[in-house]
């Protein structure tokens, strides 16, 4: 009755009507926002179903997508919704639930971001690798007792149903404003995540590897690009690349013209001080391997595990130091916990060094000592015939360390390891 003799009285039937049509069309696209949905729950029972069904219960014209439902983590969850949310338009509501907190008093909240983006969900850490990047227009707690599901108040574990995907569907829906969500907080009462940002020091870039492709076996990192850059170095990294990150790289003398190794007496950014190395084919880096022991073996398996999932295969894994656990990557790439050793290998470096095990001293590709050559470049005259194989390395000390004669190879490999690590111990100093 009022709108009609607002119209009649200031605006004339013409534009009344004018009005009428600007205000319907306007609410169908509201009804019509996207609203994205993204859990830990998985897909085998019914929980992101019944979700949906309250979603359309409050308007069955919203769109509805799926995010991802595989987060077994907050920080997970949290980094998918910030790879994803920032392609998707302006007025998105997304539902976002991977809430551990669920029935205690961590507030139920929607976040608008100065990207015109909405966020609703636990206020746990979830929402916040967003808000860090698009900035915090507002925040609000949700007023359980107008938004919330009827019916639901005997309900304390299913928030994710009844509060969450109730709210996220009004708003979408045009039911209610953002300003009727509920009571306006402060920008600081979102809690953060604590994470490492990633950063530079001199040659050294470090970050995390906050999440993975699980689909194609590529590992993402939270370095950003223009940092990275500021190394200049390409993917497919060349020895040259890696004697540049790691000036202190020291060539295995099992090394032949085909194939080489390249210890390092502890990688950069590990959490953990870890002697490792690269194998080298063409010039090119095509995998690594890490020594484990009593420090650090149990640590390596975990963050493999938490990065990669359970093995493919594993026995003795509650014995890290004795455990054998192996990974397939799509890709070829292959990761391998066995006989004291963590390895990753290409297809290619895998296959090759298969062959440089099998083909022992062999004359026509001994070793010359000549790294030039395992940079790529052109050999230089030999002082001296081709040496063969001679399982002998410096010291600290000025020392050499030689296994007995009759070890083979991974023997005297494995003796290697463990005589640098031994003098890590003395140099660094940490011991068993």
């Amino acid at each position: 009755m009022k709108f009609a003799r607002l119209v009649n009285r200031r605006t004339g039937p013409k534009a009344g009507f004018l009005l009428l049509c600007v205000t319907v069309f306007t609410a169908l696209a509201q009804a019509r926002a996207p609203l994205v949905i993204l859990t830990d729950f998985g897909t085998e029972d019914g929980a992101v179903s019944a979700m949906k069904g309250v979603a359309y219960s409050v308007s069955e014209d919203l769109l509805i997508s799926d995010l991802s439902h595989e987060n077994p983590s907050i920080f997970a969850g949290a980094y998918r919704l910030y790879q994803t949310e920032q392609f998707w338009p302006e007025g998105t509501v997304f539902v976002a639930v991977v809430d551990p907190g669920v029935g205690t008093k961590r507030l139920s909240v929607v976040l608008k971001t100065r990207t015109g983006r909405f966020f609703v969900g636990p206020n746990n850490g979830l929402l916040s690798l967003v808000a860090e990047r698009d900035g915090i227009e507002d925040l609000r707690q949700i007023d359980e007792g107008v938004n919330r599901r009827p019916g639901s108040d005997d309900s304390h574990t299913f928030h994710g149903r009844d509060v969450f995907a109730y709210t996220g569907a009004r708003l979408a829906a045009g039911v209610i404003s953002f300003e009727q969500v509920g009571p306006s907080l402060p920008p600081q009462a979102l809690i953060s995540i604590a994470y490492r940002k990633p950063q530079r020091t001199g040659s050294l870039v470090s970050g995390i590897i906050p999440i993975l492709d699980v689909q194609f076996g590529n590992v993402w990192t939270n370095i950003p690009k223009p940092l990275f850059d500021e190394l200049h170095v390409a993917l497919g990294a060349s020895l040259r690349e890696l004697k540049a990150q790691y000036p202190e790289a020291s060539r295995n003398p099992d090394s032949d013209r085909n194939y080489q190794v390249y210890q390092v007496p502890a990688l950069h950014g590990a959490s953990v001080k870890s002697p490792g190395a690269f194998q080298i084919y063409q010039g090119h880096i095509v995998g690594g391997q890490i020594l484990l022991d009593t420090h650090n073996a149990q640590h390596w398996m975990d963050a493999m595990t938490a990065q990669y999932g359970k093995p493919d295969s594993c026995t003795y894994c509650d014995d890290p130091e004795s455990a054998t656990a192996v990974w397939h990557w799509d890709n070829g790439t292959v990761l391998k916990i066995e006989g004291e050793m963590l390895t990753e290998l290409t297809t290619a470096g895998a296959a090759q060094r298969s062959a440089w095990m099998a083909r022992g001293d062999v004359d026509e590709l001994a070793d010359n000592g000549d790294e030039t050559t395992d940079e790529g470049g052109a050999e230089a005259p030999p002082a001296a015939a081709p040496r063969k194989r001679q399982h002998k390395i410096a010291s600290h000390g000025g020392t050499a360390y030689s296994p007995p004669a009759h070890q083979d190879r991974s023997t005297a490999w494995l003796s290697y390891y463990k005589d640098m690590n031994s003098r890590l111990e003395h140099w660094l100093g940490w011991s068993k």
